[in-house]
């Protein structure tokens, strides 16, 4: 991605890698590959979306309570879908599953309240 954004050729990658702590070797070989395939590879790396956000596009919840027990029983559990646009224009979404028990469910509430409060002073 540095090569591409740069628009570096191998010599020029094989030198920004040794100034960056490569081996010459291992530095070496990259700028030959990169000298023989960086153009397929850039214009493979420009046709994608780099660095397109993740959007939260649904979020259901659950709050489990146990009927006998302690209170650090206190289970929670968020399932968050993330997507993400694709060239083809069809969004790739993941889905991310999150339990926690009490002292966690605290710990994540206290800080969504410490980010609303954050974005709301932007406003």
């Amino acid at each position: 991605m540095f090569a591409v954004a740069k628009s570096l050729t191998g010599e020029e990658l094989v030198k920004t890698l040794v100034e960056n702590g490569s081996s010459a070797l291992l530095a070496s070989a990259a700028g030959g590959v990169w000298k023989a395939e960086g153009e397929r590879a850039a214009k493979a790396v420009r046709s994608m979306p780099f660095g397109a956000p993740e959007v939260l596009t649904d979020l259901q919840w659950e709050l489990r309570l146990p009927l006998t027990g302690s209170k650090q029983e206190l289970v929670a559990g968020l399932d968050l879908e993330l997507s993400k646009q694709n060239p083809c224009g069809k969004p790739t979404v993941e889905t991310v599953n999150v339990e926690f028990d009490r002292a966690s469910l605290i710990d994540f509430f206290g800080k969504i309240e410490k980010i609303q409060s954050q974005l709301d002073s932007l406003v």
